[in-house]
């Protein structure tokens, strides 16, 4: 049976950290709604957005995977005294076989806030390094108005597919026979997935969909949409 839910931005919760805001769709931490729990692996949804020169401190459990997309600019990532720098347009996945911080500075100084999102799953963790980056399909001219998978790791149980749209165009996105869950999120623009409207912030929950009808509707548009 199909089952689909929409998560608003406006309807996200909004708390203030120590080194900034954290806008959560999924619960996290102090941020608790009953309708608002995880999706089969899928622990956390969250935007950052932290003040300048600030640190954002996460809070990794163990057997979790960690993916972060910088927003506004370059992010640093820091596990254990070793740094990492994620440029616009990467998306790092850190897989924790235990608790530790994960801590996220801006890439270089400025008096502008940074953000990013991040998105948890919980997971075995087979084996363990510091992180992994892969290339998102936004910028070659040939990879526009199509959804593409970006994550090259089989032992993931989860994939990430991003589509950057330039004009008005639509797409269907097949399903992998073994994963029953989408989780849709308007990075920017509007789209309409499934006949459901999404603006920029808005998330979509589908459940049991052999695959998604994509279209976006503004004149350019980033859409992400994770598998499992």
């Amino acid at each position: 049976m199909e089952e689909v839910r929409i998560y608003t931005a406006e309807q996200r919760g909004e708390t203030l950290a120590e080194a900034g805001i954290v806008r959560s769709t999924l619960n996290y931490e102090g941020y608790v709604s009953a309708h608002r729990g995880p999706i089969d692996i899928l622990r956390h949804v969250n935007e950052w957005v932290a003040e300048e020169g600030k640190t954002i401190a996460l809070s990794v459990e163990a057997d979790t995977v960690t993916l972060l997309i910088p927003l506004l600019d370059g992010i640093l990532v820091e596990v254990d005294g070793k740094k990492e720098q994620v440029l616009v347009g990467k998306v790092f996945v850190w897989k924790a076989q235990e608790s530790k911080p994960l801590l996220v500075h801006a890439l270089a100084k400025s008096e502008e806030p940074f953000a990013f999102q991040q998105i948890v799953f919980t997971s075995p963790i087979v084996r363990n390094s510091f992180g992994t980056q892969y290339g998102l399909p936004i910028i070659d001219p040939e990879a526009k108005n199509k959804m593409l998978p970006v994550l090259a790791d089989s032992s993931l149980p989860f994939q990430l597919y991003v589509g950057a749209f330039l004009g008005k165009s639509e797409f269907n996105l097949g399903s992998v026979a073994d994963k029953n869950h989408h989780f849709v999120i308007a990075l920017d623009g509007t789209f309409e997935v499934e006949e459901r409207l999404l603006f920029t912030g808005d998330s979509l929950a589908l459940e049991n969909y052999p695959q998604l009808a994509v279209e976006c509707l503004s004149s350019t548009g980033i859409l992400l949409v994770l598998e499992f």
